[in-house]
């Protein structure tokens, strides 16, 4: 637990640095770029991937973009079937 505690802002002041130096790289601001600057640059994707798989709403496992499951059969509204007699 404190671990995490740690990491997760470790994690995100490496993730604001290397968007940082994406973007001075991108605009051609970065023009003598050191082994830290290349480091940031290539970890990006790796950083990507982390905060899709471990920290946003969209990692695996996470069901906060499911409905709940819902006990219920037949069609929405609880009505007869369209079209039925």
């Amino acid at each position: 637990m404190i671990l995490r505690v740690l990491l997760v802002p470790a994690f995100f002041a490496w993730l604001v640095a290397a968007l940082l130096r994406a973007q001075s790289w991108w605009r051609g601001e970065l023009v003598d770029a050191g082994l830290l600057d290349w480091l940031l640059l290539a970890s990006l994707p790796l950083l990507g991937w982390v905060y899709v798989r471990y920290l946003s709403v969209f990692g695996k496992g996470r069901g906060q973009c499911l409905l709940p499951p819902d006990g219920r059969s037949g069609p929405p509204g609880g009505g007869p079937p369209a079209g039925g007699a």
